[in-house]
């Protein structure tokens, strides 16, 4: 068995578990690569409500890991609700003001949601911020 399709039994597996003890009312804890895997299988095969609850789970269980906030942003934004959206990307910015990645998925959300005004003094702040 070549490495790819033992990668892709592992994902088959992770999900049938994860999927057997949701079933089960069962939330079960998996690692952080784990709930990403799941996240991103769900995503690439658009079930973004699934990722969603996913990324909940996710967020419950590693609170204090920020990725997973910036995941649901993300996801929030796709789902087209970047209001919502702004939250959780607020929070990520709270604990890491300097990261670009936060500052453009936060700069994406404002133009969805038609807060031009707050993107340019957002993306100004940045450029500031990368000048020094």
């Amino acid at each position: 068995m070549n490495e790819n399709n033992h990668n892709t039994q592992m994902l088959q597996n992770l999900i049938y578990n994860f999927e057997a003890l949701l079933e089960k009312g069962e939330i079960g804890t998996f690692n952080k690569d784990e709930f990403e895997q799941l996240i991103n299988f769900y995503k690439s095969n658009n079930n973004l409500d699934k990722a969603l609850e996913i990324v909940d789970l996710a967020i419950e269980q590693f609170q204090y890991i920020t990725d997973f906030y910036l995941i649901k942003g993300d996801l929030l934004l796709q789902n087209h609700n970047p209001e919502e959206a702004i939250n959780y990307i607020q929070h990520c910015e709270n604990i890491s003001p300097y990261s670009f990645d936060i500052k453009l998925l936060k700069a994406k959300a404002l133009s969805m949601s038609g807060n031009l005004r707050e993107v340019e003094g957002a993306s100004q702040r940045t450029e500031n911020i990368f000048k020094a």
